[in-house]
């Protein structure tokens, strides 16, 4: 029986000494480790699809775990 967590919204802005400026690959492992400290809170073996992206600043990723 596969199983859907309710949706994940994961946010990330800009620097506050810079926020005209998100950068690209820091923003990206913000979100990579949001998802991987969800992952380790978890016992089973969860897979986490994508949902949504929003690439405007700030950017915001949604996810859903799938079991």
């Amino acid at each position: 029986m596969r199983h859907v967590t309710n949706p994940t919204k994961v946010t990330v802005e800009a620097p506050i000494d810079r926020p005209d400026v998100l950068n690209l690959k820091d923003a990206m492992q913000q979100v990579m480790d949001f998802i991987d400290l969800l992952a380790n809170q978890d016992d089973r073996d969860v897979v986490w699809r994508l949902v949504s992206a929003k690439a405007d600043s700030p950017l915001s990723v949604e996810c859903e775990g799938v079991v």
